[in-house]
This record gives structure tokens, sequence and C-alpha cells, in this order.
């Protein structure tokens, strides 16, 4: 298994000697025989392990263990503990889908905070048979039943190759410690369903199963290719590229007979059969929007406009300090402060924006914009509704959701890119300047 797992490892896009690894470690039986297959082949690698907090002192049992291996073997250990029902309630999602969101957002964020090459997951052959199975039951194309591909972005998934029960060998082979989750056992989830009432019943049919599955799964996956080049034209010929924005004429694509073609593009920006079917019916009308996890769609009469979500952390607000490179998840806002005599201030700049330092109070505070959120724009004397501006510059919907304000106190000063306030601008008897720089991330 050692060998099959090094050679599969190397042959997965980008991994190269001397790439570095986040492993992302459960405490299960899985996660820890990739534990020390990545151990014992001296890979470069840290780990990290999410609290989900669903069961109560195992979840805190789970986290000691791992923390305690780590230190053991002398790897660095990050962990974090989230309030998982509570983020689920508050996005209005199911909790194994809030876990997922927030554990993916979170390993990458540790993985460029330590400049590691790849996240590593433990999903293994079984796993993707599951997936299958599961995206069959819901209604799939081509690519659903294609399984868990080995890389996805930065993600790998290097014992892909590799059934549950060789993993189980290998745990009694090698005396590998591990923690059991109870709710495995638990049939009340639909891939437990899958995993003890259905594979079992196919390994009865076919006890070789498992190799004729990654055959099968090999096949599809080749036609999948061939497909991704049809796919490849499409996204050349029908998709313009405007800022960050994707923008597909529907009149364009029905005049050309590419209806099937829009159709699997939308699919896999994660969006449903249903919704596919809405759009074309709801053809011609505007405003109304579809989500994927990943994805929004606007429909705006006979376009499609189409943007990546931007993920909120559970606290969006961040503390911009002075005389600091402020790091965001929106970019970086450089504050200095300047003196005016060696300075000349440059408000052609969008992205520069300057006031009079001693009106400020510090620290300053970065957030999305809000309802209710007012500023006083250069020039006025009284305040304005940040969202009537937002109307009045006739700034797009995916715009607007991801428009910014800096606050002093507890007021605006600044909406970036857009407006200064007139109360904390630059003034001909200003004695110290503050210059504000963003660079979107």
């Amino acid at each position: 298994m050692e060998e099959q797992f090094l050679t599969f490892l190397n042959q997965i896009e980008g991994v190269k000697k001397g790439s570095t690894f986040l492993l992302a470690i459960s405490g299960g039986k899985d996660s820890m025989v990739m534990y020390d297959l990545f151990l014992k082949n001296g890979l470069n690698f840290e780990v990290a392990h999410c609290n989900f907090g669903l069961r109560g002192q195992f979840s805190d049992q789970d986290e000691d263990f791992i923390r305690i291996t780590c230190e053991s073997d002398g790897k660095k250990f990050h962990s974090i503990k989230f309030e998982t029902k509570n983020y689920a309630n508050k996005m209005g999602m199911s909790t194994q889908m809030a876990a997922r969101e927030l554990r993916y957002n979170w390993f990458e964020k540790i993985r460029v905070a330590s400049k590691l090459d790849f996240i590593a997951t433990a999903h293994h052959l079984t796993d993707s048979f599951e997936t299958i199975i599961l995206n069959i039951a819901r209604g799939t194309g081509i690519r659903g039943m294609t399984g868990i591909a080995d890389k996805n972005n930065k993600i790998i998934r290097p014992l892909l190759i590799f059934p549950m029960e060789e993993i189980i060998t290998y745990v009694g082979q090698k005396n590998i410690q591990w923690r059991e989750d109870g709710s495995n056992a638990e049939i009340t989830y639909k891939r437990n369903k899958v995993r003890h009432l259905i594979y079992p019943e196919i390994l009865k049919i076919n006890t070789s199963f498992d190799k004729t599955f990654q055959r099968t799964a090999n096949r599809l996956r080749n036609f999948q290719e061939w497909f991704n080049l049809q796919e490849m034209a499409f996204k050349s010929n029908y998709v313009r590229e405007i800022n960050d924005c994707q923008v597909i004429n529907l009149e364009l694509v029905v005049l050309d007979n590419q209806e099937f073609l829009l159709n699997q593009y939308l699919e896999n920006l994660g969006l449903s059969y249903e919704k596919i079917q809405e759009i074309w019916q709801n053809s011609g009308k505007s405003g109304l929007q579809y989500f994927s996890d990943s994805y929004k769609v606007l429909q705006n009469r006979k376009e499609l406009l189409i943007r990546g979500l931007v993920f909120e952390s559970e606290n969006n607000e961040y503390i911009l300090e002075a005389d600091k490179d402020n790091v965001s998840e929106y970019g970086i806002f450089e504050i200095r402060k300047e003196d005016p005599v060696n300075c000349q201030p440059d408000f052609t700049n969008k992205n520069f924006a300057w006031f009079d330092f001693e009106n400020i109070e510090f620290p300053l505070k970065l957030r999305i914009w809000q309802n209710g959120d007012l500023i006083r724009p250069l020039g006025m004397k009284g305040k304005k509704k940040i969202s009537d501006i937002l109307i009045n510059q006739k700034v797009d919907i995916f715009s607007k959701s991801k428009q910014l304000v800096v606050l002093s106190g507890d007021e605006v000063i600044w909406l970036v890119s857009r407006v200064i306030s007139e109360k904390y601008k630059v003034k001909n008897d200003t004695k110290k300047l503050l210059r504000i720089y963003f660079t979107p991330s």
C-alpha cells in the first residue's frame, strides 16, 4: 500500500518532489492512515483539524488525540472549533453542508497563511462509489457519474485508489490508532445508507466490484475529458468576461443550437436540473436570481450574468490600523500618515482615499455596507443613503453585494473606491494627511 500510495500521489497533477501539504485529519481510520503514509514517506506536511462541536466531549477528545499525535511526531497542528449548528441556522443550510463550507474555507486560509502547496483529504475509492450512487439518486449527468476527482484546485485526495477494506487492513497491520465517530454507523444519513445497506449487497453480486468500479469510473472520466474540450469551445465562443462577471447571450445560444452545452456549463457551476429549466422557462425576464454553492446567476432579459459567490467570514468586520498594511479577505488596505508639505495627494485614483488625520478616530473599521448606512458625499451638506448612491451610480447587483465601507467610529468615511465623506476631507488648513490605498484581492 505504501508504494502504491506514493506512486499515485506523484501522478496527481502539480504534485512534485518537495511539495508541501496540509493534511485534513478528523481522527478516523482513513485520515489516520493518510497521516501515517505521509509520515513514513518523509513528506513535508502540517495538520489541520476541525472541531465541529457536534458530539460534545467526544469532539474535544478527537481534537486532543490528534494534537498529542502531532506533538509526538513533531508536526505542526492547527485546530479550530466551530459553532456549526448556529452557522447552519444562520445560513439556512444543513449541518453537513455548513460543516463542509466551514472546513474548506478554513483549510484554504491555513494553506495560504502557511505557504503550503496542497490540502490533502482522506477520501477513498468507497467514498467515490457512495458519491456516484447519491448523485444518481438525485439525478445527474456524466460528470456526476465519474466520482470524486483526485484533484480539485488545491485539494488532493491521495487515498482515492484504495477501497475501505484495504484501509481497514492497513490499520490492523500497522496498528494505527484512530478515533471512532459514532455517527458513521447511523443510517439516518443518506451516505451511511449507501455505505451500510447498498455497498455490501453489490459486493455479494461481484466480489471484485472495487476494481470493476474503478475501471468504469476511469472510462467515464475519459469521456468527460473529451466533453470538457467541447465545453471549452462553448465558453470561448459564447461566454464573455466583463471584469469578474461572465455574460452569456441566450438568443445566440439558441440560434446556434447550443442549448445542451449551455445546460452542461450551468450544471458544472453547480446549478440543479430544476434551476436550469427555470432559467429557460423565464427567458426574457429580468431580476431573477439562481444560486449554486459557489455561483450566483442573474437573469437579465436575454442574458445571463454569472459571478462567483464571496463567502463572508463569521465575523466580517476588520480593524484597520494606521501605518500598517491591513490584510483582509477583500484585499489589502495600506494606511499611512503623510505630511502635506512633502506629499501631493492623488485624487484621480479611485483606490486612493485622503483624509484629514486629526478628524479620524482610530482604529478604523472595514465591512460590507449595510442597509441604513449613510455618508455625506463631497460637496454636500446633508447625508445620503449608500443604497441610493449605488442605485444612482447604476452599480450591478453583484458589485453591490461586495461593496465595502470604511468607518471612523460609527460613521462611514469612505464608500470604497466611490465616495469620500465631506466631513473628513482634506482642507487647506489640514496639518496631517491620512492616506488609504486599497489593493483588491
